[in-house]
């Protein structure tokens, strides 16, 4: 009876659970984590661009500039370089019918970056889907955006503005300055200039900086050098975090591709290439040439899961036979997130 007894406590304890143990979690699922080294990029830094009450400064941009609301009052973030850098890569799309000859296709892309209390929006999807792109940058701690980067003139890209500048500040705004005789995105694009507190143009080799993110446009080029085409002379970037590199781009097809991939005035090479849906123009050889230049390690494939012509096969199979890793923001019919995790020296791919 003695031992029964003494034993008694350490039954209880087994029983119960050690003291401190959380309770069992259940698995997570479809999650995909991914490690890999950037040491070998080396990239410069640039000088920081300055945000302080309200005075902004940024770095290489001297015309087309406003500034409509320079007494508004914006939260500013702090200045920390040496923080982790996380992007998501939103699946925004909104497709009513998914028959193969559906005609209401909204692909949609919103990509975030964060950084600290930095935050920088590339476009707000369609406007189907303005509610959910809100909805998630409150969830991740987004007061006020940094700068706002509307690429081109296409509804699943600018369509999610107006409900977006309703809810979140913007204090700085990026577009090329070309609308293409859409009204709606007329109208977006002075809602963005009025009610943020600057807005540029783009300009080729245009520098941006915000707490240590270096934000270098590579497409379009200025002036007679544009193609005058809402998706060759969309915002393209090209994103470095101290070693860390990532390009977006947009909707750019075989000519704006080439140019980037020949440019003699800065290197393409980066480590995460963003491709949207219709997959950079896939029934072209020019993808190859680009995909050499900017010789990625990992791919990440925006959009939704429409694809009735099988459009992306093509591209695909050019990313593995180059070995490149992809991923894609949608899994079937679902919304998903892409998330790419950086300390500027190593970074990790997450996909849920």
């Amino acid at each position: 009876m003695k031992k029964l007894l003494l034993l008694l406590p350490a039954l209880l304890i087994l029983l119960a659970g050690c003291p401190g143990t959380p309770p069992d979690q259940p698995p997570q699922q479809n999650i995909t984590i991914t490690h890999v080294n950037v040491s070998q990029f080396t990239v410069t830094m640039e000088t920081e661009t300055i945000i302080t009450g309200e005075n902004v400064i940024v770095i290489n941009n001297t015309q087309n500039e406003t500034n409509t609301t320079a007494n508004r009052s914006i939260p500013d973030y702090t200045f920390n370089p040496n923080q982790t850098l996380a992007v998501y890569f939103i699946n925004v799309s909104y497709i009513k019918d998914w028959s193969p000859n559906a005609s209401n296709e909204r692909q949609g892309e919103a990509i975030l970056l964060k950084k600290g209390d930095a935050d920088i929006l590339i476009d707000a999807g369609p406007k189907e889907r303005a509610v959910y792109l809100v909805n998630f940058l409150r969830e991740k701690g987004v007061d006020d955006i940094d700068l706002l980067v509307s690429t081109h003139a296409r509804p699943e890209n600018y369509g999610g503005m107006d409900t977006l500048l309703d809810h979140i500040d913007v204090e700085m705004f990026l577009w090329t300055g070309y609308d293409g005789g859409d009204s709606a995105y007329a109208a977006a694009v002075q809602k963005a200039k009025s009610e943020s507190r600057k807005s540029m143009e783009s300009k080729y080799l245009q520098n941006i900086s915000i707490n240590g993110i270096n934000i270098l446009v590579i497409n379009p080029r200025d002036g007679d050098a544009r193609f005058k085409s809402i998706d060759n002379d969309g915002i393209v970037l090209k994103i470095t975090d101290r070693n860390f590199s990532l390009m977006t781009t947009g909707d750019i097809a075989y000519g704006a591709q080439t140019l980037i991939a020949n440019a003699p005035d800065y290197s393409p090479a980066c480590n995460v290439l963003q491709i949207p849906n219709s997959g950079l123009g896939t029934g072209s050889s020019q993808i190859d040439v680009f995909l050499v230049k900017v010789k990625p390690q990992s791919a990440i494939i925006t959009g939704s899961h429409f694809d009735p012509a099988n459009e992306r096969y093509s591209l695909t199979e050019r990313l593995k036979l180059r070995n490149i890793t992809y991923y894609t923001n949608f899994q079937n019919k679902s919304t998903n997130v892409v998330k790419i995790v950086t300390d500027g020296y190593t970074y990790s791919i997450l996909t849920s």
